[in-house]
């Protein structure tokens, strides 16, 4: 017997999409994704299971599995219900490279809003309805770029994938900052300076000792670190698509 090419947790999120315009029973898939993501939200993936939400809805435990199979399934409804709707700009009317950037920025929000969705494992591929309707705009605003077809797909992956990167960065530092944290006190610079030199770690020694590691370059917009590279990074990623572009296409437009 061959199964179905669709997992059942999208079967049932596209599903729920379907009944959006028809009266919301008492209980529901999407009351039960609601209540977990607000949950989660509150105090952490960690305080969301099953019980917890049915207490929050006011409903037993059992009646949420008549809607949701597990918790894993849940899981997987939460971390596309995170991602929310994609920009409202027209992706035709950006230029492909400002609705990149439009693109990834939209992903990093999400993440940063969410940040328990870091914790969630991408374990199946991306048919949820949010995470499809993303890809939909991302691949709009590449319509007339001279790529193939599986190229577009890897350059959405590429910023995508940038944007989770940033989002794990931020939340990393976020905990390295906490009050619980016992070396929030802790100066890189004057750590690099004390364990390496001129014959241990001679390169990172050489970086150190310029007494610039922190200098923002004089192309820099504003002095916010993380914003230029979180910027720079972004523009190098899109410099390079861009040199494929005008490979492929001379005078296709660049901007």
């Amino acid at each position: 017997m061959s199964s179905s090419p669709i997992p059942p947790e999208a079967r049932a999120a596209w599903a729920a999409q379907d009944r959006q315009r028809e009266a919301r029973p008492e209980l529901s898939l999407e009351r039960i994704v609601e209540a977990s993501v607000r949950i989660a939200d509150a105090d952490g993936l960690a305080a969301v299971s099953m019980a917890r939400v049915a207490k929050e809805l006011g409903f037993a435990t059992m009646a949420l599995y008549r809607h949701v199979g597990s918790k894993d399934a849940l899981l997987v409804h939460m971390q596309d219900t995170a991602y929310g709707e994609p920009p409202a700009t027209s992706p035709s009317s950006l230029g492909w490279r400002d609705g990149m950037v439009l693109f990834m920025r939209g992903l990093l929000e999400a993440h940063l809003k969410h940040p328990w969705v870091l914790e969630i494992p991408l374990s199946t591929p991306p048919l949820m309805p949010q995470s499809l309707k993303w890809m939909d705009w991302a691949l709009a605003v590449m319509t007339d770029l001279p790529l193939e077809p599986f190229e577009k797909l890897s350059t959405m992956l590429l910023l995508s994938g940038y944007a989770r990167n940033e989002a794990a960065t931020a939340a990393m530092i976020g905990d390295m900052a906490s009050p619980q944290n016992e070396n929030v006190d802790v100066d890189f610079e004057a750590g690099l300076r004390t364990l390496t030199g001129p014959d241990r770690l001679p390169a990172v020694h050489a970086l150190v000792m310029s007494g610039r590691l922190f200098e923002m370059p004089a192309e820099a917009t504003s002095d916010d670190g993380d914003e230029f590279i979180l910027d720079f990074g972004l523009g190098r990623i899109l410099d390079g698509l861009e040199a494929l572009i005008v490979k492929r296409k001379p005078n296709f437009p660049t901007v």
